[in-house]
């Protein structure tokens, strides 16, 4: 989560609260691109009420940086990746786990999503039902792993790439990833990333770095 403006904290109050009110798991938040104001006081004071964990991230800006942090620092069956523009509804964690105990071939599920547009980010339909879409990119705000996998982020990426980094995984080791059609939590996109100074990337050009990490073709002229 970011405190790096009101708006962002705001959201980052969202986050928190619903997912809070909506799963009995343990929850970290890890504060990253939150400088010391009136926010980032509020939003601690409010996370240590509520039983939230709170990491002071003071290093630069990384998402998988952050996520490996936490897998880390925790030792749960299921481990659950999530950024502070989402709204958590009632039961997601549950189904989700109760969807891999049925179908448990699956490496990672997701919840399904409406953006602020109001329109389904699966591309499709979405109809509350008891239902794993199987899908190549299992991106709608978080992304729920068994620990037994293992998997971590690259931490040579630091936003966006490592959606597409677990895509590319995902495909050449032959996993699948599946979104949960009654598991919901509306994934509100952009509304943090277009608001926060996030600092350099980790490397120069990571879209050039993806495609030589997965041997890709080049981009057609």
């Amino acid at each position: 989560v970011t405190t790096a403006t009101e708006h962002t904290y705001l959201m980052a109050v969202v986050a928190l609260r619903t997912c809070h009110a909506t799963t009995t798991a343990r929850i970290w938040a890890y504060l990253n691109n939150s400088p010391k104001s009136v926010w980032r006081t509020r939003l601690i004071d409010q996370c240590r009420l509520l039983g939230i964990n709170v990491v002071d991230w003071q290093n630069p800006f990384s998402l998988s940086k952050i996520f490996n942090a936490g897998q880390d620092s925790t030792h749960g069956e299921y481990i659950v990746y999530g950024t502070s523009d989402v709204i958590f509804y009632a039961g997601w964690m549950d189904t989700i786990v109760r969807h891999w105990q049925e179908n448990p071939s699956f490496f990672c599920l997701c919840n399904y999503s409406f953006d602020d547009l109001n329109m389904p980010c699966v591309k499709h339909d979405v109809k509350p039902e008891h239902k794993i879409w199987q899908t190549h990119n299992p991106s709608s705000g978080l992304i729920v792993f068994k620990r037994s996998s293992n998997y971590r982020g690259d931490e040579n990426f630091t936003l966006w790439e490592i959606d597409a980094d677990l895509l590319y995984y995902l495909e050449r080791n032959g996993l699948k990833a599946g979104c949960c059609l009654d598991a919901r939590c509306d994934h509100l996109i952009d509304m943090v990333k277009s608001q926060g100074n996030f600092g350099s990337e980790a490397i120069s050009c990571p879209t050039e770095y993806l495609r030589k990490k997965w041997n890709l073709a080049p981009p057609k002229e």
